[in-house]
């Protein structure tokens, strides 16, 4: 279906909407996990969660069908017999608004499908939107420029901004919390196979690297003390991949700089472990990835001092993927069975 063809549905009332959007939206709230996958119909794997370090804080008979630190989760709505909009990518919800890329453009709306409107027309590719924490900006990448970069539009509409222009290539990944700068991903490292994540001044001026060697992806906690990250890349096409090239999930403390992996740190069990990527800080101070530990691509959380994982989703068909979470940590969005 073109592109244009497609404005009056997105335009459309929440109903309409709701057809896109088998939708994964956590909040802060009083269900357990195990309220979660009966309701869901869903029973919580048996599979085991690859070990944490030993010495860790945290429990290691965490039982995952436990309390989930008052997270709930929003069940799907039944979708109407219009299927809607597929294939929509990259949501990110803040402020009451939500935004996300379909077919190379941003579009931007009300958080519950109504007033869905284009945000950027470009022949190029338009990707990965996350709104500034004060929700009147939204970061995204595109390569109307030749490449990747880095670009900014107001949530009214606009003129981008470009605010990267390396030729090795910039992606979104979150802003800083005072919506100074924007966390990115990049290959302008003095390495060749690894390089930090940057910061990318809204001024317009030379990103800067974190205190790092090298991630792939990340973001920095609401207090701005720590960051989560991957040092590996996440290729998310190399589906039920176990080795010692997963992506694995690292915290550093930005003031005294010492890191901690959490995730797959038994090099001796390396064959049994897969990707955790794409962390996110919830409000809860746990960080919160995805992981095909318990079959398909789930949400999961685990605490930055380190112990067993918990699982927060229990979807047994299609993969969670694309996730994001609001700036202030309470609401996580992402897309599966390619409706938002």
């Amino acid at each position: 279906m073109p592109v244009d063809a497609c404005a009056p549905l997105l335009r459309a009332a929440p109903s309409v909407f709701r057809a896109l959007a088998s939708a994964v939206i956590l909040a802060v709230g009083v269900l357990s996990a195990s309220d979660v996958a009966l309701a869901s119909g869903a029973v919580p794997a048996e599979r085991p969660f690859p070990a944490a370090a030993s010495g860790s804080s945290a429990d290691s008979s965490t039982d995952l069908a436990g309390p989930a630190a008052h997270v709930a989760v929003q069940l799907p709505v039944a979708a109407a017999a219009d299927p809607g909009i597929r294939f929509a990518r990259w949501p990110h919800v803040s402020h009451g608004r939500l935004v996300f890329a379909y077919h190379g453009d941003l579009w931007i709306g009300n958080a519950d499908g109504s007033e869905l409107r284009r945000l950027t027309s470009h022949v190029a590719t338009d990707q990965r939107p996350r709104f500034s924490p004060d929700g009147t900006l939204v970061a995204f990448t595109s390569n109307r420029a030749g490449t990747n970069h880095v670009w900014v539009v107001p949530v009214e509409g606009g003129d981008p901004r470009q605010l990267t222009f390396h030729p090795s290539g910039d992606n979104v990944q979150y802003w800083t919390p005072d919506g100074s700068a924007v966390v990115i991903s990049t290959s302008r490292g003095s390495e060749p196979f690894r390089t930090p994540l940057y910061l990318a001044p809204l001024d317009g001026t030379i990103p800067v690297p974190l205190p790092m060697d090298g991630a792939s992806s990340g973001m920095i906690r609401q207090d701005g003390a720590m960051v989560a990250f991957n040092r590996k890349g996440f290729p998310f096409t190399r589906r039920g991949y176990l080795g010692n090239n997963a992506a694995d999930l690292w915290v550093q403390d930005l003031r005294s700089h010492e890191f901690r992996q959490l995730t797959n740190v038994d090099v001796r069990a390396n064959r049994e472990q897969g990707h955790t990527a794409l962390p996110m800080w919830g409000a809860d101070g746990w960080t919160y990835f995805i992981s095909e530990a318990a079959g398909p691509f789930n949400l999961w959380r685990i605490s930055p001092e380190g112990g067993d994982p918990e699982q927060v989703t229990f979807h047994t068909v299609d993969n969670v993927q694309y996730p994001s979470i609001i700036p202030d940590g309470r609401i996580i969005s992402s897309t599966k069975g390619f409706h938002v």
